[in-house]
């Protein structure tokens, strides 16, 4: 073997390295399975595959049915048979649109219902506050009535003023501070008790006005309240038991009240109708028409003909 140069030895290493790729190419060709016969051509379908094309129709199908028996959807619970059929013929866009405001409707409501009953809890927490502190100041006031009256109603001042003078000035300075006192809790009740009617009108007024709006409207509520109150003094309730009424006693008044207000509209007798005015018919004109009526009687009976039947009709007035 001929001994071979550096730059010979050189190019045949480059020569091999160039080569040796090439050859890794063709064998991983060869190992791998062609991707030719996987992918197929949009424009050319692949040779035996004559099921390929009514499969996708299958799926296209199959596509429509779920669509056409998706389900609805429900209309609001709280709607009768008749609305709820009328809104299962709506388009799935009109009835989510639909559904979806009765939502927020009903969310809206619930909220309102949640803030009225929680004014309603603290108006009657108020009000029994209010109760207990009227029944403090009401239980105070009496017992110092009550001690006022026992220790000062029966004195002769005058004869303490000369029998001893120096106890007599204390006293009628504790009398004149007792009686300041009780004026103060006086007071105080009265106050008291302005302050609790307010909450009682305040409470017992939202009450009313669910059970029978029509005491509360700002038009007309005044004048039937008035109506009611007058109706109530006639069956023996005091004017305090009316101010102190609760709404309920208010509601079960007013349908009494418009029940006997029916009833008396039904029994009561209708106006006869006005009777129609007669034309008066003066003396001659009644001998006229009596001798023509005659007249007309005398022909028929000697003729009987039907025009004479006639002429006896229109001379009686017919």
């Amino acid at each position: 073997m001929d001994e071979l140069s550096l730059d010979e030895a050189v190019s045949q290493l480059t020569a091999v390295e160039a080569v040796e790729p090439e050859k890794t190419t063709e064998t991983e060709q060869e190992t791998q399975p062609s991707q030719e016969g996987l992918i197929d051509s949009p424009d050319e379908p692949e040779a035996g595959n004559s099921e390929a094309e009514p499969e996708i129709q299958v799926n296209g199908e199959q596509e429509q049915e779920q669509e056409a028996v998706q389900p609805s959807i429900e209309a609001p619970t709280f709607w009768n048979a008749e609305a709820k059929q009328r809104f299962a013929e709506l388009p799935a866009e009109l009835q989510e649109f639909v559904a979806t405001q009765e939502q927020t409707r009903q969310s809206q409501t619930t909220e309102a219902q949640k803030v009225a009953a929680e004014k309603q809890r603290e108006a009657e927490a108020r009000l029994s506050e209010t109760q207990a502190y009227y029944e403090r100041v009401d239980q105070t006031l009496g017992q110092v009535q009550e001690t006022f009256k026992s220790r000062w109603d029966n004195v002769d001042w005058q004869k303490w003023a000369v029998d001893a003078p120096a106890e007599y000035i204390q006293a009628k300075a504790q009398y004149e501070a007792e009686q300041t006192e009780m004026q103060r809790l006086n007071g105080v009740k009265q106050d008291t008790d302005t302050r609790r009617y307010q909450e009682h009108l305040r409470t017992e007024g939202a009450k009313l006005e669910k059970l029978v709006p029509e005491l509360t409207d700002p038009e007309k509520g005044g004048e039937r309240k008035q109506e009611l109150f007058t109706y109530l003094g006639k069956f023996g309730m005091e004017p305090q038991q009316i101010k102190w009424a609760r709404a309920v006693e208010l509601s079960i008044g007013y349908k009494a009240m418009m029940y006997d207000r029916a009833q008396t509209a039904v029994n009561s007798p209708k106006p006869l109708p006005k009777p129609k005015a007669v034309k008066s018919v003066s003396k001659a004109a009644a001998q006229s028409q009596n001798q023509s009526l005659k007249a007309a009687n005398k022909r028929f009976n000697d003729s009987g003909s039907v025009d004479d039947a006639v002429a006896v009709l229109l001379a009686r007035g017919g």
